[in-house]
């Protein structure tokens, strides 16, 4: 089997998305209202994480771009697993790392402590070889999707995930886009 696998991070194309450019929540609010005033509904409940320092990166949450190192199609197979898919037809730049500016980079490694703190850390330098072992589905998502399904309540899609953190623009104008 080859060895050089890419590895590719993703990030879901958002709602009103529009121009070539994906940027850090902070900048959206000027940009596209719209646009702003559905994704920072995902924080409903969780407006905490909006006020967490990256230290790495000297920014905060909302000054990043999520991305996430597991394809969504292995996501969605652990959900339907779980017992539910909630996310339906979603669309996702690939992005390909090696071409994103490296010292902008961060990782988020979900901590297993329970008090939902995020600590600093949390946070460690990127580095592209190490990425394939952010590829695997952790136990924690598996264990929360179930827990979630029984509960009759709809998970959150990245939870427990490795976040891929980047602090700039994303130009997706030449970038694939997956379902």
């Amino acid at each position: 089997a080859g060895g050089n696998v890419m590895n590719y991070l993703y990030h879901r194309v958002p709602k009103y998305f529009k121009g070539k450019e994906v940027v850090p929540l902070n900048q959206l609010k000027k940009i596209n209202p719209k646009a702003y005033s559905w994704a920072i509904g995902k924080y409903s409940e969780r407006e905490h994480l909006l006020k967490i320092k990256i230290p790495i990166l000297n920014c905060l949450w909302n000054d990043v771009i999520h991305m996430s190192p597991i394809h969504p199609g292995e996501l969605e197979k652990e959900t339907l697993k779980a017992g539910h898919n909630p996310w339906g037809s979603r669309k996702f730049f690939k992005i390909n790392p090696k071409f994103l500016n490296q010292k902008n980079l961060a990782v988020y490694l979900y901590n297993s402590n329970k008090e939902k703190r995020i600590l600093p850390e949390d946070f460690v330098p990127f580095k592209l070889k190490d990425l394939k072992k952010y590829k695997k589905i952790p136990k924690l998502t598996k264990d929360y999707y179930k827990k979630e399904f029984k509960s009759g309540r709809k998970p959150l899609a990245f939870s427990f995930v490795p976040h891929i953190l980047y602090k700039g623009k994303l130009n997706v104008k030449d970038l694939e886009i997956i379902e």
